[in-house]
């Protein structure tokens, strides 16, 4: 059996940050173009991610707190799935049991 799915779709399409829970999450076009949602926190120290830079062309992200650099393919790898239709974007949030999920959708300026 495989993990449940809440389905949220976002309702404003300039929604580029989302707290889920405790979880921070930043909007991500990969390289076919397709938006993703990924962890915001750095793996090192819990920097916000959406405010570091892309380095080495574009393959790795620099957080801003300590200068740490992380391939963005490990960072995908826990991307929050985004399905697309016109101009609206649902995203497949996993459960966390039966507990309430609170989401928050912001607009935000990045500096990636």
């Amino acid at each position: 059996m495989g993990t449940k799915k809440l389905f949220y779709s976002l309702s404003s399409p300039s929604t580029n940050f989302l707290i889920v829970g405790d979880d921070r999450y930043f909007l991500l076009t990969v390289a076919n173009g397709v938006p993703i949602f990924v962890p915001d926190r750095c793996p090192h120290r819990g920097g916000p991610l959406h405010l570091g830079k892309f380095v080495e062309d574009g393959r790795k992200i620099k957080c801003p707190w300590h200068r740490y650099c992380w391939r963005k393919e490990s960072i995908e790898r826990k991307f929050l799935p985004v399905i697309v239709n016109r101009q609206c974007l649902t995203l497949a949030i996993p459960k966390n049991g039966n507990k309430e999920m609170k989401i928050k959708e912001i607009h935000k300026a990045f500096m990636l």
